[in-house]
């Protein structure tokens, strides 16, 4: 399957492999990585030597391991700047308001 997370990692080795039964298998053969969901946002492995340092030199298991960590990363959502400022603007405004009254009395 061609996909962001085996781009450049054709083969993975997988030494103690767990098998899961549906999903979407990212590589063939046995199906121990495996995308879920509509929208393919949730992704097991099912061998924990795929993401160990001590294998990172086998085969594309440190490119795959690099590209789990990139796709969990993810793009940042963006943070709406201009609601911040309003936020902003009114709490100092309160405390303006606030400072105004207390210096009445």
């Amino acid at each position: 399957m061609s996909h962001e997370i085996t781009d450049a990692a054709p083969a993975i080795l997988g030494f103690w492999v767990g098998v899961a039964n549906g999903g979407t298998q990212m590589y063939s053969g046995k199906n121990f990585v495996t995308l879920w969901g509509p929208s393919q946002n949730v992704l097991t492995i099912l061998d924990e030597n795929v993401v160990e340092d001590g294998y990172a030199g086998y085969g594309a298991d440190a490119r795959f391991t690099t590209n789990v960590a990139n796709w969990l990363a993810g793009s940042p959502t963006p943070v709406p700047e201009p609601a911040s400022m309003v936020l902003l603007g009114t709490g100092v405004a309160v405390l303006g308001a606030i400072r105004k009254r207390r210096s009445r009395r």
